[in-house]
């Protein structure tokens, strides 16, 4: 362990990097500190991977914020983890639950009607900024 600026850091030799997949990503998961400061919850299915690589897992978390390629191959791997953090900001966005909201949203954009999804009590949102 080395210690800089007063925080305790782990060095881990760059020959064996991995990679921490939470692997339940939820907004249950995603707390927040007084001065609205993320941290992240729940870490009971995590699994740690080697740089670039996947793993088989058995154990499922929330079926509506599951990356579909998971579900196909039944392969955790970073992109998981992303996918189901796009969820999360589509329900920030339109307010809506996780179930079907990809299928909302694309219908949504190809009928040029995203402005209508998004949710106005969750702020005016840059319609072009929201598009992307």
């Amino acid at each position: 362990m080395e210690n800089s600026n007063k925080h305790s850091h782990w060095v881990v030799p760059s020959t064996h990097l991995s990679s921490l997949i939470h692997g339940d990503l939820t907004p249950a998961n995603i707390l927040l500190d007084a001065n609205f400061v993320s941290k992240l919850s729940d870490f009971g299915i995590c699994h740690l991977l080697p740089h670039d690589q996947s793993s088989r897992n058995t154990a499922l978390g929330a079926f509506a914020y599951m990356d579909p390629e998971f579900l196909s191959t039944g392969k955790l791997t970073l992109k998981s983890d992303v996918y189901s953090f796009g969820i999360i900001l589509l329900q920030l966005l339109t307010g809506r639950p996780a179930i079907r909201i990809t299928k909302d949203v694309l219908y949504a954009l190809d009928a040029g009607k995203l402005k209508e999804l998004l949710d106005p009590l969750a702020g005016d949102w840059p319609i072009k900024q929201a598009e992307q």
